[in-house]
């Protein structure tokens, strides 16, 4: 049975890992920095409001790969914690008109752990392969996220503290 630390541990650990896209965990991205006002892939539509076109529109649907080598020199980070982490999955929706909708879960040892959230989400950089975005939530704050395109259908989110990573694949 996990304790009450252990247990507070593993959802920190796993909410930055599942909440990374919507960044409002554990050091995942560059930190509170200022998004700007469009994204770089932004046109008008014909209402005038800004709709982004993207390879990242759309549904995708995220499980967790993780680096056991690296977790278990991870002091940290306790038998159980991966346990929990090797459950993890998450969906996101990236909308064009620059919305994006996430919902994570994960099996603790209580029972299966469900979040879900609501962000938007601008392109600052993107080199065909390795796109940066930034992420803002209700309160404000941006957070920069990176993934990494390997093709039409899959991309993958490095998760923090060297836990692995998310492979996406388009629903």
């Amino acid at each position: 049975m996990l304790s009450t630390k252990s247990l507070i541990s593993t959802r920190r650990l796993l909410g930055s890992v599942a909440v990374c896209v919507s960044s409002s965990l554990l050091g995942c991205g560059g930190g509170g920095a200022d998004a700007p006002e469009l994204s770089i892939n932004s046109v008008e539509s014909p209402r005038g409001e800004a709709v982004i076109d993207h390879w990242l529109i759309g549904q995708w649907h995220g499980v967790m790969q993780l680096d056991l080598e690296n977790l278990k020199k991870d002091p940290t980070i306790k038998p159980e914690h991966i346990e929990t982490l090797k459950t993890m999955e998450m969906d996101v929706e990236f909308r064009d008109d620059a919305r994006m909708f996430m919902s994570a879960s994960m099996t603790l040892p209580s029972g299966e752990e469900k979040s879900t959230s609501e962000a938007s989400w601008q392109i600052v950089e993107d080199d065909g392969q390795t796109v940066k975005i930034y992420s803002t939530e209700a309160g404000g704050q941006a957070e920069e996220v990176v993934v990494h395109r390997h093709s039409a259908t899959e991309f993958i989110m490095p998760a923090p503290r060297g836990a692995g990573f998310m492979r996406f694949t388009r629903r």
